[in-house]
């Protein structure tokens, strides 16, 4: 039986491994064995989209990070103020996703529409019943990035030093995600090394509680040393989590601390600034990537590379000064 009260059976059948969701065990081992032998499986394929979804949402319970389904309740509440939640997903057709992906244009971005087709497709693949094919969806435009300088970061540390916000922006600007930042503790610190140990992180889950899980990924546990300054401030704490502040809080803070040291990021964008920083100084791409926490470079260097445009302009001063004095 799943958290959310429905009950999941899975079977295999000629190497293939299924999962069945269902309100009723029952319900869910007729489906098993009608896959098991191989008969006409109507019942799942006669689901409504809307029906169709929160099946998927309830069987990847568990599965998924916490914020991950909280992200597809929000969108499957979405979806249910359109006329398409309620078609059978056996006879939606290619017009329809179509028509559903212009009216959503009207309230949303490209990103957000191409992540609810995904949960759409995802939802109806889960069932048995193929997407169809041809729907044209809207270009993700790549995003530009406002990327803080030392200088900017300069102006925002004087005016947290002291506060509850001092560790959560000094961390930041170590490279940490929020969610790592306030799943820290006293425990992960390593005083012989002036180190902090990454290995949990702490979202919203879709009733919006706090959720303790593990890292985004793999590579994402590891160990950073940090500058004595920083690991000190750590160091200093009473025991128990590094931050009492929430990731909602911390980002609603962060909001008048930039207004006021006038610059327009967001609070992941100091993470931005350490893998930018770090390439502007020369530092090898293997070392950023365990640092940051990446599985390849493949994000790295497509969210990052662009973002260092201070440090690349005082680069190529530096190049073209050589130039004009020992050339012109």
């Amino acid at each position: 039986m799943l958290p959310s009260g429905a009950y999941r059976v899975q079977v295999q059948k000629d190497g293939i491994r299924k999962s069945f969701t269902a309100k009723t065990q029952q319900e869910a081992e007729l489906m098993a064995a009608e896959f098991a032998a191989g008969r006409n499986q109507a019942p799942k394929s006669s689901l409504s989209l809307s029906k169709a979804i929160q099946a998927y949402i309830d069987a990847s319970d568990g599965t998924l990070s916490p914020s991950t389904i909280r992200g597809y309740s929000a969108w499957l509440k979405q979806i249910e103020k359109d006329d398409i939640h309620a078609r059978k997903i056996s006879d939606i057709t290619t017009a329809d996703l179509q028509l559903f992906v212009k009216r959503l244009l009207k309230d949303y971005s490209a990103k957000s529409i191409r992540n609810i087709f995904g949960l759409v497709s995802a939802s109806m693949g889960f069932h048995g019943v193929p997407t169809p094919r041809g729907v044209n969806l809207p270009t993700v435009e790549r995003k530009a990035y406002s990327v803080p300088n030392a200088d900017d970061l300069k102006r925002v540390l004087k005016d947290v030093k002291d506060t509850k916000m001092e560790i959560p922006v000094l961390l930041g600007i170590c490279g940490l995600r929020l969610s790592e930042i306030v799943g820290l503790t006293t425990q992960d610190l390593d005083k012989d090394q002036h180190a902090v140990y990454i290995h949990r992180a702490v979202v919203m889950d879709q009733n919006n509680a706090l959720v303790t899980k593990g890292t985004k990924t793999r590579s994402s546990t590891r160990t950073i040393i940090l500058p004595p300054f920083i690991f000190d401030k750590l160091a200093a704490l009473d025991d128990g989590p590094i931050t009492h502040l929430t990731p909602h809080a911390i980002t609603d803070r962060w909001f008048h601390i930039r207004k006021r040291a006038g610059i327009d990021t967001r609070f992941h964008d100091l993470r931005h600034f350490s893998v930018s920083i770090a390439h502007a100084l020369g530092v090898g791409d293997q070392y950023i990537m365990h640092r940051h926490g990446f599985a390849t470079d493949s994000t790295m260097k497509r969210v990052y590379r662009n973002e260092i445009d201070t440090y690349e302009k005082q680069a190529n001063d530096v190049i073209n000064d050589f130039y004009e004095k020992n050339f012109k």
